[in-house]
């Protein structure tokens, strides 16, 4: 199977009312030097992998890309306005772009293809992707159940079992959050723990299509190259995660029984697990790397077993990190909200911890499926904010 055609699909936000600052380009030009590179690079490439493109720009048009064309179409079609204003941070609009790009490869008469996607945009983890201020949003961010389900929509629409590989060029995403909820629609992830930063890096498409493009391709091997391109793109200096969701679905027991284990304890443990939390920071104030934390509990005696459990599978999931010594990531975050009077004290405070609702967060599968088992995580992760009924 190794000579199966690919496609790759890349579905960019620009249109977000959170624009850079001052020294650096607007969005909608960053998007557009993207979609030129992307552009560059099926030309070199010679139409090898297709690439498949959305872009929604800032009070612009929106726009549907097929890179290469066919050489005898009109330049004109290569990028073909959207004639109504989408809601770019909403199921609908990521399915209508499957549908679409469904309808390219029809009209092509690819077959058997295998897929690959690339967000971009902004992003703050286990709060959601993007936030495109569309007249018709009343919750302009777009929510991980909702991102799951527009994943399960494009497998219909594209007649495929499973993404091979998604990748989010978005802040944050590397989280237990984002695992589990596409732990059934794609095979392999590629994220970061940390803020992606300068926002106009443009990724080394190239190099990465060439990866996809190997025989033995999609492997593990391919998500340590690509997770080692992405690192050299910014100097070693954001570390990039390559995660095997195979792993993902034993994440929700050991989770439960770890959780179910910190809320048992009392007194001087107690107290060193939370203040654990909030030391073994995962990219955020409100996150937690969850192997530098298990392993730091592990060491305390604290919950020892139910802490080793989680990271094994931990271990597991997470097949490369290019995080530097000393940084204290180590591959993958979990959310935990800190209490108010440390986040008012703290220098460095949470980017997005208000914009996680303890509504919005018990509507993940990894909340419910935890809860399930019988200790939910959002009573930990939230505990030093609400009353937990």
């Amino acid at each position: 199977m190794a000579n199966r055609p690919w496609t790759v699909l890349v579905y960019i936000v620009a249109d977000d009312d959170r624009q850079p600052g001052a020294g650096h380009p607007s969005l909608n030009k960053i998007a557009a030097a993207q979609i030129a590179e992307l552009s560059k690079t099926a030309r070199e490439m010679k139409g090898q992998p297709l690439v498949l493109t959305q872009v929604d720009f800032t009070n612009a048009r929106p726009k549907q890309c097929v890179f290469p064309d066919d050489s005898s179409a009109d330049a004109a079609r290569i990028c073909t306005p959207i004639e109504k204003e989408p809601n770019s941070a909403s199921r609908r609009t990521i399915g209508d772009f499957f549908k679409w790009a469904a309808g390219v490869l029809r009209e092509k008469g690819i077959q058997n293809s295998r897929f690959a996607v690339i967000f971009w945009g902004h992003a703050a983890g286990p709060a959601g992707l993007f936030r495109d201020p569309a007249p018709a949003s009343t919750n302009p961010s777009l929510k991980l159940p909702d991102l799951r389900r527009a994943l399960q929509d494009g497998l219909q629409y594209l007649g495929a079992r499973y993404f091979d590989v998604v990748m989010f060029q978005d802040c944050w995403t590397s989280s237990l959050e984002v695992v589990y909820e596409l732990k059934d629609v794609a095979r392999y992830m590629v994220a970061s723990q940390e803020i992606i930063a300068p926002i106009e890096k443009i990724w080394p498409y190239t190099l990465l299509f060439e990866e996809l493009l190997k025989p033995t391709s999609p492997s593990l091997e391919m998500l340590d190259a690509i997770v080692g391109r992405l690192a050299d793109q910014y100097e070693r200096k954001i570390a990039f995660s390559g995660l095997t969701l195979d792993a993902a679905p034993g994440l929700a027991l050991p989770l439960a029984r770890l959780t179910a284990a910190l809320q048992s304890l009392t007194d001087d443990e107690r107290e060193a697990s939370r203040r654990m939390m909030r030391e073994m920071a995962g990219g955020d104030p409100a996150l937690i790397d969850v192997r530098a934390f298990c392993k730091r509990l592990r060491d305390a005696d604290i919950v020892k077993q139910q802490a080793l459990a989680l990271e094994r599978v931990a271990n597991t999931l997470v097949r490369a990190s290019t995080a530097q010594d000393g940084s204290g990531l180590r591959g993958v975050s979990l959310f935990h909200s800190p209490p108010d009077n440390e986040r008012d004290k703290n220098e460095k405070k949470s980017v997005f911890a208000d914009s996680v609702l303890m509504f919005d967060y018990n509507e993940l599968q990894l909340s419910e499926d935890t809860e399930g088992a019988g200790a939910n995580w959002s009573e930990v992760a939230f505990e030093n904010r609400f009353v937990v009924v």
